[in-house]
C-alpha cells in the first residue's frame, strides 16, 4: 500500500514510476519587480505580498514610492502663492503662515493686501451720504462729520434735516383734534384755536358741537306721546300736532284710535238677538241678517221659527195626512228623558212633554266670536284688535262674501217654505181636534212624535 502526503502551496508535487513521490519548491516564483512590495510564500496561502512603509516621519517632505526606484522624499511646498503671508515648514507642525503687517498709522487711509499685488494703502473717502453734516477727514482720528443748522426761525415749521435731501422746514399742523376749533398758526407765537359758531338759526334743530365730529344738529322732538296726533316742526311756529285719521273704510268695524297704540278696529256687534236669523257682516254694507230655514224635511210636522227659541216643528194633524196616522205624543216624566244629546240645547221635561230650546250663546260681548259646540256647548273666542295679518283679512272678507251669498239663498228658500207653512197652518186651524197644536203654537212649545209600539192608534209626546 502507498501512501501519497499531498504538498504545501508553496511546492508541487507529482509520482513517477522511477522516483516516487517528488515534491518541487516554487517559492521563487513569487518575487516580482516592484520595489514598492515586499514577497513571500505562505505554505497554507501561497504568494504574499507586504507594502513598504516609505515614511520618514517629516512633515515637510511628500513621502511616495516608484515600483522601479522604490521610496522618494521630494520637500513640501508650503508656498500658496499669497502675497499677504510669509510661510515657513516645520518638521513636526508642517507649513507655519504669518500675515505681512499693512498698517501704515494714517487714519485716513484704509490699509489692504491683495493676495496677488501685495499691500496697498487707498486714501479712504468721508462722505456719509448725508446732506446733514460736513465731511472732513483727521490723520488721528478719522472721519469727521459735523452736523449743519436747519433753523428758519418761524413758528409755524418744524425744522429738521433729512439725510437725503437736507434741510426740511415743515409747516406744524396745529389741528387739535376737536372738531368744534378753528386752527390757525402765528408765525411769531405758534398755533391758535378759534371756537367754532355752530348756531344755524333754526328753531326745529338743537345745535351743538361734538369734539368728534363739530356741528351737530340734532332734530327737535316734537313727540307728545300720543299716538293720536301727527307731529311736526314748522320752520316758523316750531312743533305743531294734529289728529290723524283712523278710517278703514269698513263697516264691520268701529273706528277708534288709542293714546297708546294709536288706531284700532274694533268688530261691531252684528247679533240682533233673533234666533231665526244668521248674522254677519260686509265691509262694504254692514251687518247682514239672513232668516234662517228651519224645514226638517218631516212632512209630518209644521215648522216654524220663534224669534227667541228659533226652529220649532208642530204635529200635523193624523186626520189631514193619513201617511202621519201611526204618529202619538210621548210623555216624560223628568228632563233626563229629553236630553238629545246636543249641549248646543236646553232640554227639559215640562207639563209631561219634552221641551227643547236652542241655547243662547250670546254674551253681548262685541270683543268676542260667539258660537256653540255640540260636545262641549258655548264657546267665546277673544278677538285680536291689534294684530289681525293680511291673510286673516282677507280670509274674513272671502266669508263675509260668502255668507252674503248663501244668505240670498236662505232668503229665497224661507220665502218659498213660508208660502207653504201658511197654507199648513190654515189647514191645522180648520181642522177639528186641534186644540193642543194650537195652545203648542201660542206658548212656543218645541214637540216631537214618535212611533208608539204598544199602542199604534195612540201618540205620545217626546
Amino acid at each position: 500500500m502507498i501512501f501519497l502526503v499531498l504538498p504545501k502551496m508553496c511546492h508541487t508535487a507529482e509520482c513517477t514510476a522511477e522516483e516516487g513521490c517528488v515534491q518541487t519548491d516554487i517559492s521563487e516564483q513569487c518575487n516580482y519587480d516592484d520595489k514598492c512590495y515586499t514577497y513571500d510564500c505562505n505554505p497554507d496561502q501561497g504568494c504574499t505580498r507586504t507594502k513598504v512603509d516609505c515614511d520618514d516621519y517629516n512633515v515637510c517632505t511628500d513621502d511616495c514610492c516608484n515600483p522601479e526606484t522604490g521610496c522618494t522624499y521630494t520637500p513640501h511646498n508650503c508656498d500658496t502663492g499669497n502675497k499677504c503671508y510669509s510661510f515657513t515648514c516645520d518638521r513636526e507642525e508642517g507649513c507655519q503662515y504669518e500675515h505681512v503687517p499693512i498698517d501704515d498709522g494714517d487714519a485716513c487711509t484704509d490699509d489692504f493686501c491683495y493676495p496677488d499685488v501685495g499691500v496697498e494703502h487707498h486714501t479712504i473717502v468721508c462722505d456719509d451720504q448725508s446732506k446733514c453734516t460736513d465731511d472732513s477727514c483727521d490723520t488721528k482720528t478719522g472721519c469727521v462729520y459735523t452736523p449743519i443748522s436747519c433753523d428758519d426761525y418761524d413758528a409755524c415749521t418744524h425744522d429738521h434735516c433729512c439725510p437725503q435731501t437736507g434741510c426740511i422746514f415743515e409747516t406744524y399742523s396745529c389741528d387739535d383734534n376737536n372738531a368744534c376749533t378753528v386752527d390757525g398758526c402765528d408765525p411769531a407765537t405758534g398755533c391758535t384755536h378759534t371756537a367754532l359758531d355752530c348756531n344755524d338759526n333754526d328753531i326745529c334743530t338743537i345745535d351743538r358741537c361734538n369734539p368728534q365730529k363739530g356741528c351737530v344738529y340734532k332734530d327737535v322732538s316734537c313727540d307728545d306721546h300720543d299716538a293720536c296726533t301727527e307731529d311736526k316742526c314748522d320752520l316758523y311756529h316750531g312743533c305743531v300736532h294734529w289728529d290723524i285719521q283712523c278710517d278703514d273704510y269698513n263697516l264691520c268695524t268701529r273706528d277708534l284710535c288709542c293714546q297708546d297704540n294709536g288706531c284700532y278696529f274694533a268688530p261691531i256687534c252684528c247679533d240682533d238677538n233673533n234666533a231665526c236669523t244668521v248674522d254677519s257682516c260686509v265691509p262694504s254694507s254692514g251687518c247682514l241678517n239672513v232668516k234662517i230655514s228651519c224645514d226638517d224635511g218631516d212632512e209630518c210636522t209644521i215648522d216654524s221659527c220663534h224669534c227667541t227659541e228659533g226652529c220649532q216643528h208642530f204635529p200635523v194633524d193624523p186626520e189631514q195626512n193619513k201617511n202621519c196616522a201611526t204618529w202619538s205624543p210621548y210623555e216624560c216624566s223628568s228632563d233626563s228623558e229629553c236630553d238629545d244629546g246636543n249641549a248646543c240645547t236646553d232640554d227639559s221635561c215640562r207639563g209631561g212633554s219634552c221641551h227643547t230650546v236652542a241655547l243662547d250663546c250670546n254674551d253681548y260681548n262685541s270683543c268676542t266670536v260667539d258660537s256653540c259646540d255640540p260636545q262641549s256647548g258655548c264657546v267665546y273666542e277673544t278677538i285680536d284688535c291689534y294684530h289681525d295679518t293680511r291673510e286673516e283679512k282677507l280670509q274674513v272678507e272671502a266669508d263675509e262674501q260668502e255668507n252674503e251669498t248663501q244668505g240670498k239663498l236662505q232668503i229665497e228658500n224661507t220665502q218659498q217654505e213660508d208660502k207653504q207653512l201658511s197654507a199648513g197652518a190654515i189647514v191645522g186651524i180648520v181642522a177639528a181636534g186641534v186644540v193642543v197644536l194650537g195652545v203648542a203654537i201660542f206658548v212656543g212649545i218645541k214637540v216631537f212624535y214618535k212611533k208608539d209600539p204598544i199602542n199604534p192608534d195612540g201618540y205620545s209626546a217626546m
